[in-house]
């Protein structure tokens, strides 16, 4: 993915598009341009949290599940306000 321009399928809840589109129109800029900035912003954040070889053994998984919340995507369940918990 050397090219600027390379193309890539993301798979996305429609509700996120649909924010995600509102915000790409509110500033006037693409849906790609959305998605690049949110990565940038949201990176160094991600790369602190532990990854799944960190958790193994550790039953992190398993109280996330105790919990409610969705170990792919970290929503919390709707009864929580839409609290989301990250790990």
């Amino acid at each position: 993915m050397g090219n600027p321009k390379d193309k890539l399928t993301l798979y996305m809840p429609p509700e996120m598009i649909t924010e995600i589109q509102a915000q790409a129109d509110r500033h006037e800029r693409s849906l790609s341009w959305m998605v690049m900035m949110a990565w940038r912003i949201a990176k160094q954040r991600m790369g602190e949290w532990p990854g799944v070889d960190d958790l193994i053994g550790r039953g992190f998984w398993v109280g996330l599940e105790r919990e409610g919340i969705d170990e792919h995507t970290g929503d919390a369940p709707p009864n929580t306000k839409g609290e989301k918990k990250c790990p």
